[in-house]
């Protein structure tokens, strides 16, 4: 079984699974390692959003945010500028993480690096 990186999530790559359309419902099986990684429960909403020929399904439940941004702030806990970056000013580390995102952006193709 192979590994597969998507958005920086290893999930092992079995079998694609059966996606069944119903009366106008998409029915997607979500395994438990996926649940799991992607911190899904039962009864979360996911949006949709038609990129090119794929589709991309945001969650959208209402403790999403919150649930997001405890990952958020256990991530950010964790990093500690440099004595040099604690000197720069934040217009210029914001102007840094901007010039970045846009960088990955253009590289991935992206339409938002402008």
């Amino acid at each position: 079984m192979a590994i597969r990186y998507n958005r920086g999530v290893a999930m092992k790559d079995p079998a694609m699974p059966k996606v069944e359309l119903r009366e106008g419902q998409l029915a997607i099986p979500v395994s438990e390692e996926l649940r799991e990684r992607l911190n899904l429960h039962c009864g979360d909403q996911l949006s949709t959003q038609v990129i090119e020929d794929s589709v991309v399904f945001t969650l959208r439940s209402p403790d999403a945010r919150e649930r997001a941004w405890r990952r958020i702030n256990a991530v950010t806990d964790q990093v500690h500028p440099t004595p040099e970056q604690a000197r720069k000013p934040i217009a210029d580390a914001e102007q840094e993480i901007v010039d970045e995102v846009k960088a990955v952006r253009r590289d991935r193709g992206g339409s938002r690096a402008t």
